[in-house]
């Protein structure tokens, strides 16, 4: 078995780096690959910080297989996951003997409190007869390719940039369906509910008992005839539309909307932050329909 662990957030082109490095090992070899994982973020069991997951567990494992993994174990991370070396974790998840090879990026460190990092793992590979191989980060423009840095880019509403970094592919967690439908209007104001959730919108005029309720990718035409990207939303017969990388006063101004997919249904959240967590995931998906 080759191996290689990580939290996989995203799979973005750092991680398909290391993945194409993981397959072809293993297919070298003529052994199986194995991505080991975790259900929530370390971060989260340490400090009880919420992180803003770009995938969840069935996303990441579903592109996970897409770049070519035999198998994925997925662990509850919990004290006892914590408490162990590195020597340790393999040993009991893995078992040393089955391991023909570990494939990490260079800043890779696991076990108790990080212990255990790359020097650590070649040891550990020395003496139970397994090479360990390394791949550099990935860089974007002159920006590492990390999921902290696509989760900050998407804090800050720069979904573009973010894209960049899943190297062409951010897989979804609805199936999406082909809509074909216009409107046009004036913008007025509405509650301003989205600026509190770090997705401000536009408020189209009018009722619209026609357009099934749901979340919507499709174009947006701008007062100025520029075409933009889309993400919109349908509740109670209204229609808002937060406008992917632009920002500005469009009241009193108008707009036409053409829908092109149907995301997912309208649904509540338990949370603010599991609500703004979606609807980043809903603009990203969006912006890759918009370029596709």
């Amino acid at each position: 078995m080759i191996i290689s662990i990580g939290n996989f957030d995203g799979v973005h082109a750092g991680h398909q780096a290391l993945l194409r490095g993981l397959t072809e090992q293993a297919q070298a070899v003529g052994v199986k690959s194995q991505v080991i994982t975790f259900d929530i973020h370390p971060k989260t069991f340490f400090s009880g910080e919420q992180i803003r997951l770009i995938y969840d567990t069935e996303t990441k494992i579903k592109a996970l297989k897409n770049f070519g993994v035999d198998e994925i174990l997925v662990i509850d991370f919990d004290k006892s996951v914590a408490d162990m070396t590195g020597q340790e974790f393999l040993d009991h998840y893995i078992g040393l003997g089955n391991i023909a090879g570990i494939v990490q990026g260079d800043n890779f460190a696991f076990g108790h409190m990080r212990s255990c990092d790359i020097d650590c793992l070649k040891k550990i590979g020395e003496g139970n007869n397994f090479k360990v191989q390394v791949i550099g980060l990935e860089q974007n423009s002159d920006q590492v390719v990390s999921s902290s840095v696509i989760r900050d880019l998407l804090q800050k509403n720069k979904i573009s940039e973010a894209y960049l970094m899943f190297g062409g592919k951010y897989f979804y967690n609805y199936p999406i369906k082909e809509y074909d439908y216009s409107i046009n209007n004036k913008v007025v104001h509405g509650n301003k509910f989205g600026r509190t959730i770090e997705t401000p919108t536009a408020n189209l005029e009018g009722k619209y008992s026609d357009i099934e309720s749901g979340v919507y990718a499709g174009k947006v035409i701008m007062p100025d005839g520029i075409i933009r990207a889309g993400a919109i939303s349908v509740h109670d017969n209204q229609v808002e539309v937060h406008i992917i990388d632009w920002s500005g006063d469009l009241y009193g101004q108008t707009l036409q909307l053409n829908f092109a997919h149907r995301l997912r249904d309208y649904v509540s959240f338990d949370t603010s932050e599991a609500l703004i967590t979606q609807i980043k995931r809903d603009l990203l998906v969006a912006w890759q329909l918009y370029l596709n």
